[in-house]
């Protein structure tokens, strides 16, 4: 497994999206920005009542992005956040969002993206399984993408994601997935592949599906300890904006 010595965190995705009831808001700053919701064309989870949907979150442009921040299918470039509340059942509800850097129109016939580089910190000591079709292992293991702090200081509520990875027919990936099964809960990594979302009770979970040389383990400078300074990094160019606007 390789390392990345730097202490800059991930947080990027390309996704495809058909975006919809686009609106234009003021900020508390007085800047605008634009909101949509994006339904993700290249993640595909089955509902409760066994149908095939894609998922849709809330998109946020700012500054040029918002200029094409337009209904129809387009290609975005961007950070994942998220926010999380309580209902009057003090039922929890979670959002997931993405901050658009970049969107552009897509072709139709374009294949759907829906890749993402993360950040991430081991939540639990991954589980290793024997897969009972092929004899091959798999690796799960919950990780978290920290969201930095809010208006008041105090640390926003992570986004957690399953990482997992699978063994080819060919085992060319072996290594990956050995790798992935020795993660710690407390250890940081950067995780690239296909971002991917499944339903329980209502809920959508979300997670990774690692690519074949998709980890690497995340060092941190001179002591390699985390700082908090250091999980800001996430959302660092879009803070101001992000302050203006509530959860």
């Amino acid at each position: 497994m390789t390392q990345n010595n730097s202490n800059s965190f991930n947080n990027f995705v390309v996704l495809s999206a058909e975006l919809s009831a686009v609106a234009v808001k003021d900020a508390s700053n007085g800047k605008k920005y634009k909101t949509a919701n994006a339904t993700l064309l290249g993640i595909t989870y089955k509902g409760e009542d066994g149908l095939a949907y894609h998922p849709t979150i809330t998109l946020l442009a700012f500054n040029g992005a918002k200029k094409h921040c337009k209904p129809g299918r387009v290609k975005i470039m961007g950070q994942l956040s998220y926010s999380e509340w309580e209902n009057d059942q003090d039922e929890k509800i979670g959002q997931v969002k993405v901050i658009a850097n970049f969107i552009e129109s897509e072709k139709e016939d374009a294949k759907p993206k829906a890749y993402t580089k993360l950040t991430l910190r081991i939540g639990k000591d991954a589980e290793s399984r024997m897969s009972p079709n092929t004899g091959l292992p798999w690796v799960s293991v919950r990780a978290s993408l920290s969201i930095g702090r809010d208006e008041d200081g105090a640390y926003r509520p992570s986004l957690w994601l399953n990482l997992k990875a699978f063994t080819r027919q060919d085992e060319s990936n072996i290594d990956c997935v050995y790798q992935a099964g020795d993660l710690l809960k407390g250890d940081y990594v950067d995780a690239a592949g296909g971002l991917t979302c499944d339903e329980y009770k209502g809920r959508l979970n979300w997670g990774i599906f690692l690519n074949a040389n998709g980890m690497n383990i995340h060092e941190f400078d001179d002591t390699g300890e985390v700082v908090a300074e250091d999980e800001e990094e996430f959302m660092e160019e879009d803070a101001a904006e992000l302050e203006a606007i509530p959860d």
